[in-house]
């Protein structure tokens, strides 16, 4: 079981940066996708340093709480976002790594209980 848990916590990791990334480039898909929206390039940025964060905090022991509540809440935004544009199906896809932030949000408060 941890080891499935500490491989949920990598993979949410993983989409959390490899999310960020290409908003932290500024590519023009990503641009465009939040300009659609009616949203500056400064939201592209800053939504994506968010989800860097996130995935950065979420390797961290200490952080992982957090890091998962950030990127929970930065996949459920782009699934709204996507389902705002008319993409349906991609938007109901994308609420898969908002549960794999949740599970490993519940698993990060297990492992902080003490002992019983």
């Amino acid at each position: 079981m941890k080891t499935l848990q500490t491989l949920n916590f990598v993979l949410v990791a993983l989409l959390g940066l490899t999310a960020g990334i290409p908003k932290l480039m500024r590519t023009p898909q990503e641009v465009g996708f939040f300009a659609d929206l009616g949203l500056g390039e400064k939201a592209v940025v800053v939504f994506g340093f968010a989800q860097l964060l996130g995935g950065i905090l979420l390797l961290v022991r200490r952080t992982r709480i957090v890091g998962a509540g950030v990127v929970a809440t930065l996949f459920l935004g782009s699934a709204m976002m996507l389902v705002a544009s008319g993409q349906l199906a991609f938007g109901l896809i994308s609420l898969l790594p908002v549960g794999m932030a949740a599970l490993a949000m519940k698993s990060s408060i297990a492992q902080a209980q003490p002992a019983r």
